[in-house]
């Protein structure tokens, strides 16, 4: 998807930003899980001001470590030659398959909205 958004001539940052959202997603919620199961391993009771600040300290934790973590990654990508240019081994065409696919695709999306009218 992301390589043929490039061949689209979307602006290379779009595509950059979707491609390491994309990767870094699952970390960033598996972090969460993680701080989640130690809050409530500590038992996090209390008040409603108490909570608050619980979840606040934990957003921010979470985005030290983001940040953290963001900065080791660029390191460790500029160490193995990163240029900023997403490379693949293959180029995309356009096949016949490709265009059924779509006209399907649309079919059911319309379909369905269709439908959701309706009901």
């Amino acid at each position: 998807m992301l390589r043929g958004l490039q061949q689209l001539k979307v602006p290379r940052v779009i595509v950059l930003i979707l491609s390491f959202m994309y990767r870094y997603i699952f970390v960033l919620v598996d972090e969460v899980l993680r701080m989640r199961q130690a809050r409530d391993s500590r038992n996090f009771g209390g008040g409603r001001l108490r909570q608050l600040k619980t979840i606040g300290n934990m957003i921010g934790t979470l985005f030290m470590r983001s940040y953290e973590r963001g900065e080791r990654i660029y390191a460790a990508m500029l160490a193995r030659g990163f240029d900023g240019e997403i490379h693949s081994l293959h180029q995309l065409n356009f096949k016949k398959a490709d265009a059924y696919f779509g006209v399907a695709f649309g079919l059911v999306l319309i379909s369905a909205v269709i439908m959701l009218w309706y009901l």
